[in-house]
């Protein structure tokens, strides 16, 4: 079939609304000034104003060729917005600036894009290469992002989601089966994802998790706070403090440089090392192994029924056992048969709860191979200072994560953002951080459809104004 084309010209800044088409859409970038519109089928009803290029229905795939813009270094950057709705085909787009998509009944790839990203009930998978601004993305089978957003993102009703990097903070809702990030430079919170599984790599603010069949992630440098997990949870190591309540699996950390608080835990507990205070309130199930390693105080609250041994090595007092246990050193307590087992190294003091005075207790040695030291009055100071070393550790690794994501942020928006105003005489940056932020919250709406993409233009063409 013969392709037919339209020539528009526009200026520095073009917009694109694109409406009820049924087909597939291919944007590509070129050099030229002006828009190109290629119809295989049925013309679609092209109105233009300026320069916004309005396309709306035909039948057929639709190919355009969008304009660049130019920098005095790095290359041609993306100048053109798209509102692309209601499709019955694919759609592919590159080099565009910002683009919303809404109602396409295929899939979506996103190519170098340098501004926002709003997409909304895409019906088969998206992949996106390079995102360069904030990233929205509801009612999506599934998404893949590869060469990273640049700064935030927010995600809601998906099924699978994987991404490589988070330049800023990432928001996540509904996600059904699997959702994996490489890394995040800033907050990470994610929520009421029951059925699915949590893979994350590095965070370098704090991570929040309420909902999730199973949470697995690398290095956090903030806090983290979890709900709700209905399997095992590993954390490599945390720089601030770890909380969580009804964790049903295995918990497993690494090094905590503050406290670590868990409640109504189901399965065993095991740390490398906690720099702060202990609190844990558990089942300790038959069978389980907990292990701990606690620079501060610990208080472990036992079930009424209890059924372990416990063996622990205290540098401070022991209370709540009801046994005359002396202050610093190690002792062995068997609650019921002891069927769970859970090993204690306690820097401050050590407060048992809720069982009553144990069926057995002996004064002994310690059986497992931690280093104890040369001295019983030793250990404190020296746990003291090896904790402390970790917290401080540990803040250096979520200030190093911080500031590498945040460079590739910058890095990006460098990339996008200066020009040359040639009618001022001189430097100007295209959007300061304020008018991005209300820039992202105008596109929202209009891929909510709270505003029509003509009431979007107006707010946009304001802002720029």
């Amino acid at each position: 079939m013969v392709q037919q084309r339209q020539l528009f010209s526009v200026g520095r800044h073009p917009r694109l609304i694109i409406e009820d088409l049924a087909g597939s859409l291919e944007v590509r970038a070129w050099e030229e000034s002006s828009i190109a519109v290629e119809a295989a089928g049925e013309l679609p009803e092209i109105s233009q104003e300026q320069d916004r290029l309005k396309i709306q229905g035909g039948v057929g795939d639709l190919s355009l060729y969008i304009p660049l813009g130019s920098r005095l270094f790095g290359g041609p950057r993306a100048i053109t917005d798209l509102y692309v709705r209601r499709l019955s085909g694919h759609v592919s787009i590159e080099k565009a600036r910002d683009v919303i998509l809404s109602d396409i009944n295929g899939g979506a790839r996103l190519s170098d894009c340098e501004g926002n990203l709003a997409l909304e009930a895409i019906q088969e998978p998206v992949e996106i290469m390079a995102c360069g601004a904030d990233l929205q993305a509801r009612r999506l089978k599934s998404l893949r992002v590869r060469r990273g957003i640049g700064e935030n993102a927010r995600l809601s009703e998906l099924e699978e989601v994987d991404i490589d990097y988070i330049g800023g903070d990432v928001e996540v809702n509904q996600i059904q089966r699997r959702c994996e990030c490489g890394s995040v430079g800033g907050d990470c919170r994610l929520e009421g994802c029951a059925e699915a599984d949590l893979l994350l790599g590095t965070v370098g603010g704090d991570l929040q998790v309420v909902q999730a069949r199973r949470l697995h992630a690398g290095n956090v440098g903030g806090d983290v706070r979890l709900q709700t997990i209905a399997s095992d949870v590993r954390l490599g190591n945390v720089g601030g403090d770890v909380s969580g309540v009804a964790l049903a699996g295995l918990i497993r950390l690494g090094h905590v440089g503050g406290d670590l608080d868990l409640s109504e835990v189901s399965g065993a507990v095991e740390a490398g090392a906690i720099g702060g205070d202990l609190s844990l309130a558990g089942a300790f199930p038959p069978g389980s192994h907990t292990r701990l390693r606690v620079g501060g105080d610990a208080r472990i609250i036992l079930p009424e029924q209890a059924n372990l041994k416990i063996e622990a090595v205290v540098s401070g007092s022991i209370s709540g056992a009801n046994v005359p246990v002396p202050d610093g050193g190690a002792v062995s307590l068997t609650y019921g048969d002891g069927a769970a087992t859970m090993e204690l190294q306690v820097g401050g003091d050590l407060s048992l709860r809720g069982a009553g005075a144990p069926a057995t207790w002996e004064l002994r040695s310690p059986s497992w191979s931690w280093d104890w030291g040369p001295a019983w009055d030793q250990l404190g100071r020296q746990l003291g200072r090896e904790f402390a070393s970790v917290g401080e550790e540990l803040g250096r690794l979520g200030r190093e994560l911080g500031r590498e994501a945040a460079e590739m942020a910058r890095e990006l928006k460098r990339r996008r953002g200066w020009r040359i105003d040639l009618a001022r005489g001189g430097w100007s940056h295209e959007r300061s951080s304020e008018s991005a932020e209300a820039r992202a919250a105008i596109l929202r709406m209009v891929a909510e459809g709270r505003l029509s993409p003509e009431e979007g233009d107006l707010l946009l063409r304001g802002l720029e104004n």
